[in-house]
């Protein structure tokens, strides 16, 4: 499997009537490091699931604002009366689809690091750094569902911006953690200055193809590493 950081599986579009996702959503942790969410972790419908894993299909696919609420009620095959005992507005399901792929992606993503590296947190780092590489070098790059988001919604008071600077803020974070177990002397700025270079290597790939821009991340991020983590031990 390849964890894609900026969405993970990416669905065709356009999404068939009733679709299901084979991404079902895994058991929420009680423990994911304290990081914030406001996904209702008690609520175990399968329609606001199937709602949730639909729309975020949809949106990552097509945009949040090309997608109406109607268009989403036909793919899950529900009415609109149902819909509303679920979320209050197509807004209201906007960030709860950040807020759910947000939770989704980090409790994955530690999996897949788990898997490729093991407990070591430099080898998770590096691990890291390759699949945001499997991202820029894929088929087909649609960016950062994230940033995505905030560009599509850029008042900052907005709730779906709100949602998505979270999400941004949780994976910084979720750097950070693994920064301090590697021993890194300021883990915080580490993670400030890593995630500022893998967003603008995701910017620019939009304008440029993945050779002309994974060499730039992959050199930038040597000097980083080198520079805040501590050398690797020899075998």
């Amino acid at each position: 499997m390849h964890l894609r950081p900026d969405c993970v599986t990416r669905y065709p579009s356009p999404v068939p009537e009733h679709f299901v996702s084979p991404r079902t959503s895994l058991p929420p942790k009680a423990v994911s490091d304290q990081l914030p969410s406001s996904v209702p972790v008690d609520d175990r419908s399968p329609t606001r699931q199937k709602l949730l894993e639909t729309a975020e299909a949809l949106f990552d696919t097509e945009g949040f604002h090309a997608v109406g609420l109607d268009r989403i009620l036909r793919a899950v095959g529900i009415s609109k009366q149902a819909f509303y005992r679920h979320f209050d507005s197509k807004e209201d399901l906007v960030a709860e689809v950040i807020h759910w792929h947000d939770r989704w992606w980090r409790d994955n993503c530690r999996k897949l690091l788990a898997q490729r590296a093991g407990p070591n947190a430099r080898q998770q780092l590096d691990e890291f750094l390759t699949l945001l590489i499997e991202v820029l070098e894929g088929d087909v790059f649609r960016g950062c569902f994230f940033m995505n988001a905030v560009a599509q919604f850029p008042g900052k008071s907005d709730p779906i911006h709100r949602a998505a600077l979270e999400a941004k803020d949780n994976i910084e974070a979720m750097i950070r953690d693994m920064a301090l177990s590697a021993g890194a002397d300021e883990p915080a700025t580490f993670a400030r200055e890593f995630g500022i270079i893998f967003e603008g290597a995701f910017a620019i790939r939009h304008l440029r193809p993945p050779e002309h821009v994974v060499p730039v991340l992959r050199q930038m991020s040597a000097t980083l590493f080198s520079k805040r983590l501590p050398p690797v031990a020899g075998p």
